[in-house]
């Protein structure tokens, strides 16, 4: 879940200031994953924060799931992942 931390503003999820979102998603996937394992740039309780409310998210009858091939952020469809839509708006994980 680390490589997929830039959704947490979607979840209003709490980081520290020295990490830079968009920086993060502009990365390609092994370089973000790399970045992102820095316990001084990402903390463990963020992740954790991060997973708790995704999940509760997930949980929601009313969303929308759709299958499909993901990929530094859509550009190369390249990997399975799923869209999942609800009234918020869509998330691609």
């Amino acid at each position: 879940m680390r490589k997929k931390i830039y959704h947490a503003c979607n979840f209003r999820v709490k980081l520290l200031s020295n990490l830079d979102l968009e920086c993060v998603k502009s990365l390609v996937s092994k370089d973000r994953l790399e970045s992102l394992l820095n316990l001084n740039i990402l903390l463990y309780k963020c992740v954790k924060e991060f997973i708790k409310k995704l999940t509760k998210y997930l949980l929601n009858l009313n969303i929308n799931f759709k299958v499909g091939k993901l990929g530094e952020n859509g550009k190369n469809k390249k990997d399975a992942g799923f869209k999942i839509n609800n009234k918020k708006g869509l998330l691609s994980i």
